[in-house]
């Protein structure tokens, strides 16, 4: 028997063996001892990024930028924003608890696959205007590229409380990290950058550190890259995906 806690606050499990009748399995042995100590993963290289794609949404025209997949969006005062709120992106697909919110994103982009085709490692920004709270908003990795909001590795932002905001990271309808409220940046434009390295995953909200190289299983086969809002806010300020220049010899 194994109870899993990881909704909220700390996670952890417990766990009960035992015969199918509940007696005890004689010559059973556990190692009780706390280990001495943790083997940290290799520090990542220094590297420069190169820049493939960049769009600075000051005129009305981006459909050579990005693939609407669900919903739409419209260029309004220089920002991208979503203009639908009907909850049309596929989401928890997967779910099969009763009443378990979905909250589901309206509107669905994708960067063009010619970007993104045979990317392992990469940088993605998003400059997002200020607004009265923290932004909601998701960004995938390693999807699928179609109407599936989690169909990869998805970094999900949202309020966290007043001045607060919080995270998680999912893999299709399954939550593999998450992080407690944090206080968030009151910059008049919010980068908010997801960077993947040598299958280790960092984010931030500004200066704010959401997830700090948590280490991920890639996904074959996947390289779409893109982002999902439940409305009109936050507005897209511009957007940038860099990968890591090759090492000079």
């Amino acid at each position: 028997l194994l109870k899993v806690k990881n909704r909220r606050g700390k996670a952890g499990f417990v766990l009960a063996v035992s015969r199918p009748d509940g007696r005890p399995i004689e010559g059973l042995a556990s190692d009780i001892e706390t280990p001495s100590s943790k083997t940290p993963l290799p520090p990542l290289e220094k590297t420069t990024w190169k820049t493939v794609s960049r769009h600075v949404f000051r005129s009305k025209s981006f459909s050579s930028k990005l693939e609407v997949a669900v919903g739409s969006f419209k260029v309004v005062n220089r920002r991208l924003v979503g203009r639908s709120s009907d909850k049309g992106v596929a989401w928890r697909k997967y779910t099969v608890r009763p009443g378990f919110p979905k909250d589901a994103p309206s509107n669905l982009a994708w960067i063009p696959a010619k970007h993104t085709e045979g990317l392992a490692d990469l940088r993605f920004t998003l400059e997002l205007a200020p607004g009265d709270k923290a932004p909601k908003i998701t960004v995938t990795c390693q999807g699928e590229g179609g109407d599936d909001g989690l169909s990869g590795w998805t970094l999900i932002v949202h309020p966290g409380g007043k001045g607060r905001v919080q995270a998680r990271l999912e893999r299709y309808d399954r939550v593999v990290y998450q992080v407690p409220p944090r206080d968030a940046p009151q910059d008049e434009v919010q980068a908010l950058v997801l960077t993947l390295r040598d299958r280790r995953l960092s984010a931030a909200l500004g200066t704010t550190v959401l997830f700090d190289e948590v280490p991920i299983d890639p996904i074959p086969g996947r390289h779409a890259l893109g982002f999902a809002t439940f409305g009109a806010q936050p507005g897209i300020v511009s957007f940038r995906l860099e990968t890591p220049q090759p090492p000079r010899r």
